[in-house]
């Protein structure tokens, strides 16, 4: 059974590789490296507990931060976030709504629920971002701004919710372990593939030729069982008469 799981981990980890696959394109994309893929996948980790939404909100993250301070910026958010409205503000829909707020200068999408809900002006905080002409400079007045309102919750959250955050952090370094053994697994398979798949290609064409060869003969083969299978059975039915005749010849039938 261990063998067996080891041999499977490739497919059990596949979820993981990809998420990170498509979080280091992300941020390469942006200009970042893999250790800041790492760092936005964790923190949003750690808070969310979920590979999805976690993987979802680090690429959309990448989009928006400038360097890694700000990366670091937006988890304490989004954990100050999260820790006073739960799910009712997905965290990868906020960051989705700041990076469209920054682009196109209005307030949208459940930003707008993560400064109403706080008291935040809407409206003053569209009036300070018509004053910026520079996505990045919107960006960071968008990032501060919550950042000075969610502190305290931020810091509340990590406080109250240590053991869990514990329980995440040792949750990610096992699925961090787990997939880089699955993907030597994968590499391994790839291998073998690569080795034996051609031979196995042609053995089974050989056997799919063989087996196509061998069809009509069966064929006929089997027409002539069917042929000597009725030849027996009318056998049968003449010796069954027959028997039956002498039996009633002789006075012992059942008349």
């Amino acid at each position: 059974q261990a063998a067996e799981a080891i041999w499977n981990l490739d497919e059990a980890t596949e979820e993981y590789r990809e998420s990170m696959a498509l979080l280091n394109t992300a941020f390469e994309t942006a200009g970042f490296g893999a250790d800041t893929a790492k760092q936005a996948y964790e923190g949003f980790y750690t808070i969310l507990g979920d590979t999805g939404q976690a993987t979802e909100a680090s690429q959309l993250l990448s989009q928006l931060a400038t360097n890694e301070q700000d990366v670091a910026e937006w988890i304490d958010i989004a954990a100050g976030v999260y820790g006073t409205f739960g799910e009712s503000i997905p965290i990868e829909s906020l960051i989705e709504a700041a990076n469209e707020t920054a682009k196109t200068g209005q307030v949208t999408g459940t930003l707008a629920d993560a400064l109403n809900w706080v008291g935040l002006s809407e409206e003053e905080v569209n009036s300070q971002l018509s004053m910026l002409n520079d996505e990045s400079l919107r960006a960071r007045l968008l990032m501060n701004t919550l950042s000075n309102t969610y502190k305290t919750a931020s810091d509340s959250f990590y406080e109250n919710s240590d053991a869990i955050l514990e329980s995440r952090q040792a949750q990610l370094e096992m699925d961090d372990t787990l997939a880089t053994l699955g993907q030597s697994v994968a590499d391994l398979k790839t291998k073998l593939a690569e080795a034996f798949g051609p031979s196995v290609l042609e053995l089974i064409t050989a056997i799919a030729d063989v087996l196509e060869t061998l069809s009509p003969i069966i064929d006929i083969i089997l027409k002539a069982i069917t042929t000597v299978i009725e030849a027996v059975a009318d056998l049968i039915g003449l010796l069954a008469d027959a028997v039956g005749w002498l039996l009633d010849l002789l006075g012992i039938g059942g008349k």
